[in-house]
């Protein structure tokens, strides 16, 4: 019997609302940040995510509590839960605080980002889920990979250009006010 790796946004509820509870400072970026911004619905096969190093021992406290197990995949830490024919898995990198500045450190790439563009908060919903994604100044540098399936390359290229667009137009946003942004043919031009 073969599980299916399909991250539902049941299980993206159930984990955001825990970090809410417990005020863990926490981004979601990839695939769950991209239908934000574009405000649609997609599957997805996991739930990218940024915390401060700070928020560490809560976030594993919350996700083994949630019944994740955890393995370090070089410089991330990979989530996994296995739930019958279901699998989740949520991957997290690590922001360290600095005195003006946060250092995420990837598998691949090393990112220093001002505590300023990290203090924002772009908070995005989809349906019922409100969640805090990262600065639209800094979405192009977390959804920069290329996609080989036409359609998820299409959906990334419009949501990092409509990222570009918001950056320069509003600091905080919800799903309303990119539904109101649609009018607009520049929003629309990615």
């Amino acid at each position: 019997m073969k599980e299916d790796k399909i991250f539902t946004y049941e299980e993206f509820e159930n984990v955001i609302k825990r970090f809410e509870e417990k005020k863990i400072k926490y981004f979601v970026f990839g695939g769950f940040s991209i239908d934000a911004i574009n405000q649609e619905e997609t599957i997805h096969e996991d739930l990218d995510l940024i915390i401060l190093n700070s928020d560490k021992t809560k976030l594993i406290e919350i996700l083994q509590n949630l019944g994740y197990s955890m393995k370090k995949l070089g410089r991330m830490m990979i989530f996994t839960k296995i739930n019958l024919k279901q699998i989740y898995e949520v991957g997290v990198l690590i922001m360290k605080e600095f005195k003006k500045y946060y250092k995420i450190r990837g598998n691949w790439h090393e990112d220093t980002i001002s505590k300023d563009a990290f203090e924002k908060e772009n908070y995005l919903r989809i349906k019922e889920n409100k969640f805090r994604i990262m600065p639209f100044e800094w979405f192009s540098l977390y959804t920069n990979i290329k996609h080989e399936i036409p359609e998820k390359e299409d959906r990334r290229a419009r949501a990092m250009n409509k990222a570009k667009y918001l950056s320069k137009k509003i600091k905080i946003l919800n799903g309303r006010e990119i539904r109101r942004l649609k009018s607009d043919p520049k929003f629309n031009s990615g």
